[in-house]
């Protein structure tokens, strides 16, 4: 399931989940959590290779999927508490709660100051207004004939999208004109885009955006 979090006094509070999958983080090292810290980040930024976690693993003895989740449970703190604007003390009090002993929340929350406002760009670059859409109307023409053609259905489709422009709240009309080849290809593109917002990847990502 997705990882949730609410505020509570200033400090987050995560769900069940996230805050099992953060525990893995007190067994580390301090070298080891600096260098999970480092992955997080690299995580947030979407630039964490699948080889960063199986190497860690290895070098953990720990299951690559348990480091993964470790590392999305830290970066998804990191992002909540940046968007949030958390304090430096109550995030300390955060992870602490979490299960980190003093010296791994002080390794972590230096993480989070150096990087608070970095983490901020990152996911304002991700805010971005997008038309919303609101209907979807459409149309078969079918022409039977023509001087060139005879007796050759050629069936088109007219189709009006009703969307919202970014920051308006009054819909208006867009207007596609296909083919059946070109529809069935757009229709193909829609159902790789929507497997591919489903994914665990993109389900990730949007939750640092929110």
């Amino acid at each position: 399931g997705e990882q949730t979090a609410n505020i509570i006094m200033g400090m987050l509070a995560l769900d069940a989940k996230a805050a099992n999958d953060f525990l893995f983080l007190s067994q580390l090292s301090p070298e080891f959590l600096s260098e999970f810290c480092r992955i997080a980040l690299e995580f947030i930024r979407d630039k964490a290779q699948k080889k960063l976690f199986a190497r860690a693993a290895e070098q953990l003895k720990a299951d690559p999927e348990v480091v993964e989740g470790a590392v999305s449970a830290l970066a998804f703190v990191l992002t909540q508490a940046a968007k949030a604007c958390t304090s430096e003390s109550d995030f300390a009090l955060t992870v602490t709660s979490l299960g980190l002993s003093d010296e791994q929340q002080e390794i972590v929350t230096k993480i989070y100051l150096d990087n608070q406002s970095s983490i901020r760009e990152i996911l304002s670059e991700f805010a971005i207004e997008l038309d919303s859409f609101q209907d979807l109307q459409w149309r078969l023409d079918v022409q039977l004939a023509s001087r060139s053609l005879r007796q050759q259905a050629e069936p088109s489709f007219v189709l009006e999208l009703k969307v919202n422009k970014a920051g308006e709240n009054q819909p208006h009309s867009e207007f596609i004109h296909s083919d059946y080849a070109n529809l069935k290809h757009l229709h193909l593109q829609l159902e790789e885009a929507l497997a591919e917002a489903r994914s665990q990847h993109s389900r990730r990502i949007q939750r640092y955006i929110r």
